[in-house]
């Protein structure tokens, strides 16, 4: 709850020294996770990491209203190049909002430049910022662009397998889907609920056909048909309340974590 947030390797690699302030015990390793580097960029707690699809950027944000966004150096690979805890990141920039910072994410824009996606609190819309150029860009959340009043923040945000469609969960009893970079919604996904304190998350199936979220009404995984936009299915098995939910695209399963105090792996039938 520091603002900290850290860069652990789950092979046990070590990153050498770190050499550019950062605190904690670089390199300690524990069941064959080492701990690379910590960072404290931020004044209060991180909500959300994210790494690009190549994995030579990431990003934190925080409630301290801040985004934070790491690269490679020199575009090399990582390995020995000093940096963050040697690990051949620094830090490139730091973002800054008007109001708390709730979700991140990945995507392609035209050309097929990688952006960053940004949702903060009470903003009409979401911030796209290209990570050569750090250009940024507004894109309503509304489909009329005049339209300054939104009654919704988005949470949570997952992007499409090929970067061009952009998922996002709401604080307001919807998921929406959008191609990225665009205000025009493909999909609006009701069925599930939400409240004030909840933190509602939503992931990508594979296949790219359906999509999971939390509810805060029950404690399953709710899942929609992206094609018709239907709820078609609640995978049961928490005996409390989801707090999150992620995918692992390579092996296709998908892993949810609750309140219940333990963590769900589900597979293919």
């Amino acid at each position: 709850m520091d603002g900290s947030s850290h860069l652990v390797s789950i092979d046990g690699g070590h990153g050498g020294d770190a050499g550019d302030g950062s605190d904690g015990d670089d390199g300690e390793e524990t069941n064959g996770v080492a701990l690379l580097a910590s960072m404290k960029n931020h004044a209060k707690y991180v909500v959300v990491c994210r790494w690009a699809p190549d994995g030579r950027a990431f990003v934190t944000a925080s409630h301290d209203k801040v985004v934070t966004l790491y690269t490679l150096r020199g575009g090399g690979d990582g390995t020995g190049q000093g940096g963050v805890g040697g690990t051949g990141f620094e830090q490139a920039t730091q973002l800054y909002f008007p109001e708390a910072v709730e979700s991140v994410e990945f995507v392609r824009g035209e050309g097929g430049a990688l952006e960053l996606v940004v949702s903060a609190r009470a903003q009409p819309h979401l911030t796209y910022v290209n990570i050569e150029t750090l250009q940024q860009r507004r894109v309503s959340l509304n489909e009329k662009e005049w339209d300054t009043h939104v009654s919704f923040t988005v949470m949570s945000m997952a992007a499409s397998g090929d970067g061009k469609y952009l998922l996002a969960a709401t604080d307001k009893s919807r998921n929406i889907l959008w191609r990225a970079g665009s205000n025009a919604r493909v999909r609006t996904l009701m069925g599930h609920t939400t409240d004030d304190y909840f933190q509602p998350r939503v992931q990508w199936d594979p296949s790219g056909l359906f999509s999971y979220c939390n509810s805060s009404g029950d404690h399953d995984v709710h899942v929609h048909c992206l094609a018709s936009g239907r709820a078609v299915e609640q995978l049961k098995g928490h005996r409390a309340v989801i707090r999150d939910i992620h995918h692992d695209p390579s092996r296709r399963v998908l892993v949810t974590a609750s309140y219940d105090k333990t963590v769900k792996v589900w597979g293919e039938r």
